[in-house]
């Protein structure tokens, strides 16, 4: 799916119902973390201050377990493999919204200092409606259950995107995912010596979220 907003591309039922039963039973064996507006997370990644532009990575031990095939989904599936056959991600957060503690999220932009171009969110248990806006207008994409969304483009970089209260009706479960920006990507078979402090950082969170054996930042 493209169209308004560019820079959006949906794909339904990306993963089956049997890979979302194994996901959601993974993620519940982890504890979950309240956050804003009402949700629960799980981050696997850096401990990122965006303020200050400054990350720890001493407690990351990789990507989960289940994100493995997706990944490589990613870059193999024809609806998707064009657009991230180079994805290379080193974050990946879970987000849990239930209607009865009103999860939503606010209109944002996602930072673009760390996190590269494409941003991946596959959406479990629920539907949903991922709302673009900029100050004229605003256009709700859907999200079924098991599908893929793809941000880039305009769709990142000039519009703010928002998931609505009146919107999420049950529980939803969305897994996203983020790749490194050009600052932070190393220069393949470069030596250390020859990178710069951004690109030594980005080759050693390549490195820890390849382990695809990981816990979230919050685990025991």
């Amino acid at each position: 799916m493209g169209g308004e907003p560019f820079g959006v591309t949906l794909v339904k039922d990306f993963v089956s119902e049997a890979e979302e039963r194994q996901m959601i039973e993974e993620m519940d064996r982890w504890p979950w973390t309240a956050s804003q507006s009402g949700r629960l997370k799980q981050d696997f990644g850096p401990n990122v201050n965006f303020k200050k532009q400054k990350l720890k990575w001493d407690r990351f031990t990789g990507l989960p377990s289940f994100s493995q095939s997706i990944v490589h989904r990613l870059h193999t599936h024809p609806h998707t493999a064009a657009l991230l056959h180079s994805f290379a991600p080193v974050e990946l957060c879970n987000l849990d919204y239930r209607i009865e503690r009103g999860a939503a999220i606010d209109p944002h932009f996602d930072d673009a200092w760390l996190w590269g171009e494409r941003l991946v969110t596959v959406s479990l248990v629920g539907n949903s409606y991922l709302t673009f806006t900029t100050s004229d207008y605003g256009v709700a994409v859907p999200m079924p259950r098991r599908s893929l969304i793809v941000v880039d483009g305009p769709a990142r970089q000039v519009w703010r995107h928002e998931i609505r209260r009146e919107h999420i009706i049950g529980r939803r479960v969305g897994v996203t995912m983020r790749e490194l920006t050009p600052l932070f990507t190393p220069v393949e078979g470069a030596s250390d010596d020859e990178l710069t402090t951004e690109q030594r950082a980005g080759r050693e969170l390549l490195r820890i979220a390849n382990n695809f054996d990981g816990k979230p930042l919050n685990a025991p």
